[in-house]
């Protein structure tokens, strides 16, 4: 696909060339495709912003938007054929000569490339002069308290614990937020008020910045390109600021999101602070900009337990049900704001419980309670089963052979981190630690359901049912001849000779449920319509 941005120019050879869709992106005008706009923070002035400061966050722009227009497939995309894309932007900039050059679209093709695991190419032409500058609204630094690091604030576990942990080494951090939909706009700015009022050190300022598109859908749910759009925020604010660090972060399991399955590969693969990203990201922004901007992830050795353990210490531990790590945030209701079984909220379930902050991180909050719940066929499952067998694995595997289990290892070295054996034997030491705390999980789970255990109630499919040693979420009974149907609301457990299953409720199952339940009886269709 080829996009023209905000009235670019497209070259002739673009133009002319073969492409499946043209499209275009325009962030002025009466009816703009892309929201792009900052929020305007406790009476600040709108101020000039660099013309590179702001060509790097109009681009991110772009780009967010481009990925988002351009769907991979689905999950019915079993073969990931369309996963791979070819996205060439044509892009208005304040400097076109120096976006252009071979240097810069290097930086950001292998950048954007890596990240997201397609391919990206850019054309840059020479910007009108209203088009140049965006509404960057940044307070008076004095105002902002003079912050000293710039803090990408998610509003997930790992983002607070770093806005926490940046205070209490000293530091000043500004919150900044990407606000992606008004719902999270609000959670954001609600959590980093609950922060300003328990610790009384600083003030926490916050900027959100709203980048969405407008009038239509995201054909791709993805995101892949958002780590890009975060970084360059960052990267742009602290140039305008005279602030030298960015923080990202994401614990190092998060960080490196290594497959559970083989099937999780390439661009399957979240990379929003890979030790790679990162160390690409900052060779764009060393050629970007004349400071010595960093982006680094504080938290790329730790667990997610080790993390949340910064929570209680702080005092802050009651903010921990704020949070939202969920990548299925959409649509989800106020009761349950997480869905329980996407990778984020299984690897922080156990994190949580790790830590010993399962009351500060309740399980009504979640649309499905993994540790006891059935868990239906598809990615519910996969994800909770492969994360614990995957637990067990690792600590079955001795050091030499951790690299055989995930050469992606060898792909998350960076000169940033350290000579490559301390990187590694750093990775093999989070390894083992996150694969301890998570059995140690299950050893708990089993003692606090020992009685539901030894009355064999234990529900076939759920993650306590995989603990304990089934084999796939299927229970050899010890009888044979044991068969059985049993309502559990919005699933059943069905047992044939032996062996039981969850399944989802059905009007069919309830039906059969309801027939088996009375043997001998005849039944015309009219007589079942009511039991579904």
């Amino acid at each position: 696909m080829v996009f023209r941005c905000d009235g670019a120019i497209v070259p002739r050879d673009v133009q002319t060339d073969t492409w499946d869709r043209k499209a275009s992106i325009t962030t002025r005008g009466g009816d703009p495709s892309l929201l792009l706009h900052a929020e305007n923070l406790a009476g600040s002035v709108l101020q000039h912003v660099d013309d590179r400061a702001a060509d790097l966050v109009r681009i991110a722009a772009y780009v967010y938007a481009a990925d988002l227009d351009v769907g991979r497939g689905g999950d019915r995309e079993e073969n990931r054929d369309a996963w791979k894309r070819d996205l060439r932007l044509c892009i208005p900039v304040a400097d076109p000569d120096f976006w252009s050059s071979n240097d810069i679209q290097g930086h950001l093709s292998q950048t954007l490339d890596f990240l997201t695991g397609d391919m990206w190419s850019f054309h840059f032409s020479r910007a009108k002069r209203e088009t140049q500058q965006i509404p960057l609204d940044l307070s008076d630094v004095t105002i902002l308290g003079q912050p000293d690091v710039v803090v990408l604030f998610s509003g997930g576990t790992d983002s607070l614990a770093t806005a926490v942990e940046s205070v209490q080494l000293g530091e000043r951090p500004l919150l900044l937020s990407h606000q992606p939909a008004l719902h999270l706009a609000s959670w954001q700015r609600k959590l980093s008020s609950q922060l300003r009022h328990k610790i009384e050190a600083w003030s926490f300022p916050h900027l959100g910045f709203e980048i969405h598109l407008t009038g239509s859908e995201a054909k791709e749910r993805s995101q892949r390109s958002r780590g890009f759009l975060f970084a360059c925020l960052g990267a742009a604010v602290a140039s305008e600021l005279g602030i030298e660090r960015v923080k990202l972060a994401d614990n190092g399991i998060v960080s490196l999101n290594l497959p559970y399955t083989q099937q999780v590969v390439g661009a399957l693969a979240s990379r929003p602070t890979h030790p790679k990203f990162i160390e690409r990201f900052n060779r764009l922004v060393a050629a970007v900009f004349a400071t010595s901007i960093r982006v680094s992830n504080p938290l790329w050795n730790r667990t997610r337990a080790e993390v949340l353990s910064l929570l209680p210490e702080a005092g802050v531990v009651n903010l921990l049900h704020l949070t939202r790590s969920c990548s299925r945030l959409r649509n989800r209701s106020s009761d349950a704001p997480q869905c329980g079984y996407c990778s984020q909220c299984v690897d922080r379930r156990f994190g949580a419980a790790a830590a010993g902050l399962m009351e500060s991180d309740p399980a009504h909050l979640y649309g499905v309670d993994i540790f006891t719940e059935i868990m239906l066929n598809g990615e519910a499952r996969t994800n909770g089963e492969s994360y614990y067998r995957r637990a067990l694995d690792i600590l079955d595997t001795p050091d030499e052979r951790i690299l055989d289990m995930f050469p992606e290892l060898t792909e998350a070295l960076s000169k940033e981190l350290g000579g490559r054996q301390t990187v590694l034997q750093t990775y093999v030491d989070l390894l083992r630690r996150h694969a301890q705390s998570v059995v140690d999980v299950g050893t708990r789970l089993m003692h606090e359901h020992a009685e539901v255990i030894a009355q064999r109630r234990v529900l076939p499919g759920s993650l306590l049912d995989i603990i304990i040693g089934s084999t796939h979420g299927v229970d050899v009974a010890s009888n044979p001849n044991d068969h059985s149907l049993i309502d559990h609301g919005k699933a059943w457990t069905v047992t044939f000779e032996g062996i039981s299953r969850g399944c989802s409720a059905t009007v069919g199952l309830t039906i059969i449920a309801y027939l088996l339940a009375r043997p001998g009886q005849t039944f015309t269709p009219a007589d079942l319509a009511h039991v579904g």
